[in-house]
């Protein structure tokens, strides 16, 4: 068999994206904290669990409920997403439960 009409080919690599939530201020777009130094206080968001689980509403329907992108509530509640001033105004209105926001030490 002639392999002369062969070209080798390689394919890039995908570099690994971390996932990183950041929170924005809405009014000039600066950065206000990253998630190692601001998360949701631990019994406030415990609380926010034990509200959604005793609803019987899981995380994709809680999404949809607050009209949250997928996936917003599974990182929320492990901490890998702050969530902006409008989505904690949409969680205490659905829930009734208000998130509070602490600074890592």
């Amino acid at each position: 068999m002639d392999t002369q009409g062969w070209i080798p080919v390689t394919n890039r690599r995908r570099t690994a994206k971390k996932d990183v939530a950041l929170r924005w201020d809405d009014t000039d777009g600066r950065e206000l904290a990253s998630s190692p130094s601001y998360r949701i206080h631990y019994e406030s968001l415990q609380e926010l669990i034990r509200k959604r689980i005793n609803m019987k509403i899981n995380q994709d329907r809680a999404d949809m409920l607050c009209c949250f992108p997928r996936y917003t509530f599974k990182n929320m509640e492990s901490n890998r997403l702050l969530p902006t001033d409008q989505q904690l105004q949409k969680i205490q209105h659905v829930f009734q439960v208000l998130l509070v926001i602490v600074r890592d030490p």
